[in-house]
């Protein structure tokens, strides 16, 4: 309840509460609007990629979330050691630390399933010698049955670790 009060009596917390309402407003727009199809269909850009090329696109993506989130995990641990020695923290930095925690976990957790599907998609490349647009990694779905594409995943990923970025940056500047 705390939580609530902060929001509504700080124009701070007012302003932190705006933005993260609006960014969610904002994806859940944006995913809508692609279904629904009210925006202009794009020209299809399919690649012509061979399967070697493909499976070195599929290892980077691997390598590269790997990367991202084993940062993420550091300043998570580096917030809990500065938690830990500076004991109060003010009221606006501690919920600067929520919203970082909440993007970082949340980019963490799409970034595991997106690596929990990076071998499907491996699966299902194809070993022709070049396939009009059949081995282009970001286009194709995570898994048969789920409809979210490797590239949309790894955009949201990049969105919540940039914020989690911010929101990490204003937490240590005002506990320093």
């Amino acid at each position: 309840m705390h939580l609530v009060y902060f929001f509504i009596d700080n124009r701070v917390g007012a302003f932190l509460g705006l933005v993260l309402v609006l960014l969610i407003v904002y994806f859940v727009a944006a995913t809508l609007f692609r279904k629904l199809t009210l925006l202009p269909k794009r020209p299809s850009t399919n690649i012509n990629a061979t399967y070697e090329s493909a499976v070195e696109a599929v290892n980077r993506i691997s390598s590269f979330t790997t990367w991202i989130t084993g940062l993420q995990t550091g300043a998570i641990a580096a917030m809990g050691f500065i938690f830990k020695d500076r004991g109060a923290i003010p009221e606006l930095y501690q919920f600067c630390g929520i919203f970082t925690l909440s993007f970082f976990a949340t980019s963490i957790i799409l970034a595991t399933f997106l690596l929990c599907g990076l071998p499907s998609v491996q699966l299902r490349l194809s070993k022709d010698k070049i396939s009009i647009g059949g081995n282009d990694v970001y286009k194709m779905a995570i898994f048969d049955s789920f409809p979210i594409k490797v590239g949309r995943l790894g955009n949201f990923i990049h969105v919540y670790f940039l914020i989690g970025i911010i929101f990490f940056s204003l937490f240590i500047i005002g506990v320093l």
